[in-house]
This record gives C-alpha cells, sequence and structure tokens, in this order.
C-alpha cells in the first residue's frame, strides 16, 4: 500500500511481483507467436515465386502467399504490441486499486 504524492488523500494497492506471472507468461507467449508470423509474414511477402506461362495462374500462385503473409504479419504485429504492453505494467503502473474520495478504481 502506497499513498500518492499528488492526492494525499489517495491510497494505491500495488500488488507483488508474483501476482505478475501469469501475464509475464501471456506476453511471452505473445512475443514468441508475434515474432514467429511476423517472420513468416515477412518472409512470405518478400518470396519471389517463379513465372509462369500462363498469367492467370501466376497471379492464383502468387497472391495467396502474399495474403497469407499480409495475414500473418498482422497478428504478428498485434502479438508483438500486445506483448510489449503486458511487460509495460510493473512497479508504480502495476496500481491494481486505488481508495480516493471519488470512491474505488479497480485496474486489474
Amino acid at each position: 500500500m502506497a499513498k500518492n504524492n499528488s492526492d494525499s488523500n489517495a491510497i494505491r494497492f500495488i500488488s507483488e511481483s508474483g501476482h505478475h506471472r501469469p501475464r509475464i507468461r501471456r506476453s511471452l507467449f505473445l512475443l514468441g507467436g508475434g515474432v514467429i508470423l511476423a517472420g513468416v509474414g515477412t518472409f512470405l511477402i518478400t518470396n519471389g515465386l517463379p513465372d509462369y506461362s500462363v498469367r492467370r495462374a501466376q497471379l492464383t500462385v502468387q497472391l495467396i502467399p502474399l495474403v497469407l503473409g499480409v495475414l500473418a504479419l498482422i497478428f504478428g504485429v498485434v502479438g508483438l504490441v500486445s506483448a510489449l504492453i503486458g511487460f509495460a505494467r510493473s512497479g508504480s503502473a502495476a496500481t491494481d486499486l486505488v481508495v480516493d474520495q471519488d470512491g474505488l478504481t479497480d485496474y486489474s
């Protein structure tokens, strides 16, 4: 429990580091998945395929990896951003509950 310097009436309850382990595990999982998906997406987007004599076949064969690469890259970036946001909540930013004159504010 710690008092806020800006508002002397506000009391902040900051959780212990052990309470953050599930969040950190989730963030590590998201980080790993995000790196893998972003790498696969980048590879699929930048990978050049051989030319085909039929233009329609060439567009079809090259469009499928491009679309999958863009989707993988989008999900990878979302995973990376989510992981970084999960890691950022520590120390004084890990306030779970604030009691002030306005009432209770729950950040958990």
